[in-house]
């Protein structure tokens, strides 16, 4: 996959590089929402599969770059799915994310699961819809195959 990325914290920005990397994922950090609305813009279709936004930056915060992204020129801006990388994690937050246009919230510390499953559901969903969604695959159990063998080996590991 390929990310268009804003992060202001240049520690953060390496952390989140490396991270993408170890997953085979590419990125292109921009250090706040004005940066990565310019490179937006000029983007084509397949430049970028998404893009991971800080909501708190200078210059312009990661809500009001979701909103320009959004009602932009470029007309991927529209459909493009946009996740907020944030600290804060009250539901009142991620509403507030999601009323600007992001399709996911994923918080700080970043957890790979946690943006790689942001793609499994339908965008622009009621914060509602998302927790129903949420709540019935945590009931159900439905996660990825190759996690559900990897918590089974350590269990069978713990008994030996």
């Amino acid at each position: 996959m390929k990310f268009l990325c804003a992060e202001d914290n240049e520690l953060n920005a390496e952390i989140l590089e490396a991270i993408l990397e170890m997953y085979q994922a590419s990125c292109k950090i921009c250090p706040d929402g004005e940066k990565l609305v310019e490179a937006f813009e000029t983007s084509a279709f397949g430049d970028y599969d998404a893009i991971l936004m800080d909501v708190q930056m200078p210059n312009m915060n990661g809500l009001e770059a979701t909103k320009r992204i959004r009602n932009g020129k470029n007309p991927l801006g529209r459909t493009i799915p946009i996740i907020a990388m944030t600290a804060n994690a009250f539901n009142s937050d991620v509403q507030e994310c999601l009323d600007a246009g992001m399709d996911a919230h994923v918080s700080k510390p970043l957890d790979i699961g946690k943006i790689i499953n942001s793609f499994k559901f339908p965008i622009n969903l009621s914060l509602k819809t998302r927790y129903e969604i949420g709540k019935n695959v945590i009931e159900e159990k439905i996660i990825d195959p190759s996690v559900e063998y990897k918590i089974q080996k350590v269990q069978d590991d713990d008994n030996v």
